[in-house]
């Protein structure tokens, strides 16, 4: 898959550079005030639908030399990553095939764990990762059979029926990718810092009423600030022209869907 990567300002005057927010980045800028999305354009391939199961009893420990869980394209890894020349490390997904090996996703709200931490998918079925004294740190679901990382970025944990009982593409962080879909309700924020994954000041939010709106936060609260971006597919007069869902399809066209079956395209 080949990527390219943009980057734009985006201020209040200037909403009509914001096309494809796929990855939300917050940059300091004390100047001007502002903030830039990280756009990543994929480009589609035809990629064989296959698995490579992890069964159970596997586990991954957090260290600079531990092996993560490839999907069966290699693009994709789930595993640990450093963060900085701290020794601390983020259980993430991330591209493992180019060279900045960008992180998509990542757990336990972005907080990081120190070194010797493990992630361990137990012979009872528990998803669990754990501190190195055996602390509860992050626990999605039970009762598992499998996990499995997709060649479409999706981590999935799956019953003895090969049923989704949890996945990644359900729980966006900073970045959607293609074949996602973000349901009304859904969000993404952005990172605090360069090396803090914990959540930043802005958000992409899919609001009830069928609206895609980017809006600023007023850290460390939930409280939100009027938004300066609005899609425009809330329809008070016809519920069913509302938007319900933003999907990124397999040629990575953004758009709205509405309840009626139509879009509005985001990406021209």
């Amino acid at each position: 898959m080949n990527f390219y990567m943009i980057l734009v300002n985006l201020r209040a005057q200037a909403l009509s550079c914001i096309i494809i927010p796929f990855h939300i980045m917050e940059i300091a800028c004390p100047i001007l005030h502002n903030f830039s999305l990280l756009l990543f354009f994929a480009l589609p391939v035809l990629v064989a639908a296959q698995t490579a199961n992890i069964s159970l009893g596997s586990s991954l420990v957090a260290s600079q030399d531990s092996s993560p869980w490839h999907s069966p394209s290699k693009e994709f890894a789930f595993g640990f990553r450093r963060i900085g020349d701290q020794n601390l490390f983020l259980l993430a997904i991330w591209f493992d095939t180019i060279p900045d090996r960008t992180i998509v996703w990542y757990a336990n709200e972005g907080k990081p764990t120190p070194e010797g931490s493990k992630l361990e998918l137990g012979v009872d079925g528990q998803f669990t990762l754990t501190t190195p004294l055996g602390e509860e740190i992050w626990k999605p679901n039970s009762m598992v059979a499998y996990a499995a990382m997709l060649n479409t970025g999706n981590f999935i944990l799956a019953d003895n029926d090969s049923n989704h009982i949890w996945e990644s593409f359900r729980y966006p962080t900073d970045t959607i990718l293609p074949t996602q879909i973000m349901e009304s309700g859904g969000l993404l924020s952005s990172r605090r810092t360069e090396n803090s994954y914990e959540k930043g000041r802005f958000q992409l939010r899919l609001l009830p009423d069928g609206n895609l709106v980017l809006n600023p936060i007023a850290l460390p609260t939930e409280k939100s600030y009027d938004a300066y971006y609005i899609s425009g597919t809330y329809d008070p007069a016809n519920d069913t022209n509302s938007g319900f869902r933003l999907v990124v399809n397999e040629s990575s066209y953004l758009y709205v869907a509405r309840r009626n079956g139509n879009i509005k395209n985001l990406t021209s």
